[in-house]
């Protein structure tokens, strides 16, 4: 190990920024819908299905980009991304019709989800770090979260001094001056530089359980491997259910006659959770048990749920349910960026965060508005929380089958026994 472990540590801060960046389009939407709500008038239902059409597109994009990631420049990828981020907010300050905001949200933000979002950086960080990849992953991750503190508090300021217009022109302009810079100082591997990764100048002694990354696996062999689909189901459950609080959880907070600053800081709240956890994770991540991690993880997601249950009761419910859906997310992102490498090999990373960001489909496309649905329906969401506590129990019940311990992994279409490294 030399000094120039620090290059790989630059892209690791590098990350952080562009995630914390990339963060706003979920966490700041909660905030932004209220007043898209008071000019448009759509119904709850249909004012969440911003966040489905992001899932729509998400999932058609995911597949494709995900393998594209894995063989051009991540550098030029991001730097597409933070035009994208950019391009939105602004073009949503020019919206005279609802519909013009769905269609500004599938086309300019959901692409910058994958380019300047958790997929491009667990690409990066997977390619700097193997020793470390736990403690890199966590610390980068902490991007999503510091973006979930300050956005929800930025966009409500903006929106208490400005009319809403002028924020998202402002938001627009402010990402344009802090991820251009950013983006340009990315560098795609360590290759480039003469580098392995953890910043050895020469091949590391542990690489030699990564020697298969030079093939990887076809798409064929990942589909049918079962761990990617317990893993799938998992991620599925816990990420559309931390969409469909976040998403709904100001208007929530609304009904109960919460004053909206308090909103924003309930908000902000749940992003000081995840920052938490993820620093915990990058901690803990390389010294722990995977699954021991995943059950302590998603049995603090089903206590949120029963939590927002007893909404009603006020903000001290409802801030319980925040912070503890923040954990839950805050601990799953870093986990799924440690687990795909070390499961299927990081010359695929890319590819296999695309198909799973497919396989999490349904249940992302239909959570907001699920949520929104509900509300409409029965006046309160505690049918859809519920559920998600039931599916949480089940979740719990099926982490034994999924096998992640280190051991030979081969597909249909392999070739090469695939060994994971520990």
């Amino acid at each position: 190990m030399t000094g120039n472990f620090a290059i790989g540590w630059r892209q690791v801060w590098l990350s952080l920024i562009l995630l914390a960046a990339g963060s706003m389009v979920t966490v700041t939407y909660g905030i932004i819908s209220v007043p898209l709500m008071e000019e448009f008038q759509p119904s709850r239902a249909v004012l969440m299905m911003a966040m489905s059409v992001v899932a729509v597109a998400i999932a058609v994009l995911a597949p494709p980009l995900g393998t594209l990631l894995d063989r051009v420049s991540l550098r030029a990828a991001i730097l597409v991304g933070c035009v994208l981020l950019s391009a939105g907010y602004l073009a949503l300050s020019f919206a005279t019709e609802f519909w013009q905001v769905l269609v500004i949200y599938g086309v300019f933000m959901a692409p910058s989800q994958l380019t300047v979002g958790a997929m491009a950086m667990t690409v990066l960080i997977s390619r700097w770090f193997s020793a470390a990849r736990g403690r890199a992953m966590g610390i980068a991750l902490t991007g999503v979260s510091i973006g979930g503190i300050v956005f929800p508090l930025m966009a409500q300021f903006l929106l208490d001094h400005f009319d809403w217009r002028t924020a998202m022109r402002l938001f627009a302009l402010l990402l344009t001056l802090v991820t251009f810079p950013i983006a340009m100082m990315v560098i795609n591997r360590p290759a480039d530089v003469g580098l392995h990764p953890d910043g050895d100048d020469k091949e590391p002694e542990h690489a030699d359980a990564d020697a298969y990354e030079a093939t990887g696996l076809t798409s064929k062999a990942i589909l049918a491997n079962p761990t990617f689909w317990i893993l799938a189901l998992i991620l599925s459950v816990f990420f559309s259910a931390m969409r469909g609080v976040i998403t709904n959880i100001a208007p929530m907070a609304m009904d109960e006659g919460i004053d909206p600053t308090l909103i924003a800081w309930l908000v902000s709240s749940y992003a000081v959770a995840g920052l938490i956890a993820k620093l915990v994770y990058a901690w803990i991540a390389d010294r722990a048990s995977p699954k021991l991690l995943l059950a302590i993880v998603m049995v603090g997601g089903g206590a949120a749920h029963v939590c927002l249950i007893f909404a009603e009761q006020g903000l001290p419910a409802i801030a319980a349910g925040a912070v503890l859906i923040g954990l839950t997310g805050g601990s799953l992102l870093p986990m799924q960026g440690y687990l795909v490498p070390r499961i299927f090999g990081r010359a695929v990373v890319g590819k296999v965060s695309g198909l799973l960001g497919l396989a999490l489909f349904v249940f992302n496309v239909f959570s907001p508005p699920l949520f929104g649905l509900i509300h409409d329906l029965f006046g309160n969401y505690d049918v859809v929380y519920l559920a998600y506590a039931v599916m949480t129990v089940a979740m719990v019940l099926l982490l034994p089958a999924m096998r992640i311990d280190p051991r030979p992994l081969t597909g249909p279409g392999d070739e090469v026994p695939i060994i994971i490294p520990d």
